[in-house]
C-alpha cells in the first residue's frame, strides 16, 4: 500500500505471488489498483489465496470464514457469487484507516 498525501491523498494498492524458483515475483499475479482517492469510498477487495496468506504453515491450513466476493474483486473469483474461504480483503478499510491515521 502506498499513500500519497502530497497529491491530494490518494493511495495504491498492490500484491503479487513470489516466484518460488527465480526470487522475486511471478509476472502477471495478484491484481493492482489506479490510484484511489482516500476521501472517495471505494467498493474494491482484493483476493488473496489462503495458500499463500499462510505460506510456510503445515497442511492442513486453517479454516477460515466463507465469503461472497463482490463484483468489484480483483482478480476476478473463477466464478462469481461462489463463497471461498480466501482472504478477502476490502479496500474501504485500507481506505478509512488512512483516514484516521492522518
Amino acid at each position: 500500500m502506498k499513500f500519497t498525501p502530497e497529491y491530494g491523498g490518494r493511495m495504491r494498492v498492490v500484491w503479487r505471488l513470489r516466484d518460488p524458483v527465480n526470487g522475486g515475483i511471478l509476472a502477471n499475479s495478484g491484481a493492482s489498483t489506479g490510484f484511489i482517492s482516500i476521501n472517495q469510498p471505494t467498493n474494491i477487495q482484493f483476493i488473496m489465496p489462503k495458500a499463500e496468506v499462510f505460506f510456510g504453515s503445515l497442511a492442513p491450513l486453517p479454516r477460515t470464514l466463507q465469503t461472497i466476493p463482490g463484483p468489484n474483486a480483483l482478480p476476478p473469483p473463477a466464478v462469481a457469487g461462489v463463497p471461498t474461504d480466501d482472504l478477502v480483503l476490502d479496500l474501504e478499510d485500507i481506505r478509512e484507516a488512512a483516514i484516521a491515521m492522518a
